[in-house]
């Protein structure tokens, strides 16, 4: 899962600014998750918050989660 977490640590590099706040609370959250189940369960949360941000690795982070929450549900 080191790759959910590399996800979560981009997240949290970014201005927490509208929907980015709530996405970078779930992120934070992430980087203590070790159960596959429970990461699967905060990837739609990240997602959902995630959806419109711009730029940067934002295409990266969004496809990465989505594979990544393919592979564990």
């Amino acid at each position: 899962m080191v790759k959910f977490w590399n996800c979560c640590r981009e997240i949290m590099k970014q201005k927490p600014k509208g929907m980015m706040a709530y996405a970078m609370t779930y992120a934070n959250a992430g980087l203590n998750m070790v159960d596959v189940y429970q990461i699967g369960d905060q990837i739609p949360y990240i997602l959902s918050n995630i959806q419109y941000w711009r730029g940067g690795k934002s295409k990266e982070i969004r496809s990465e989660l989505k594979r990544i929450f393919e592979e564990v549900k």
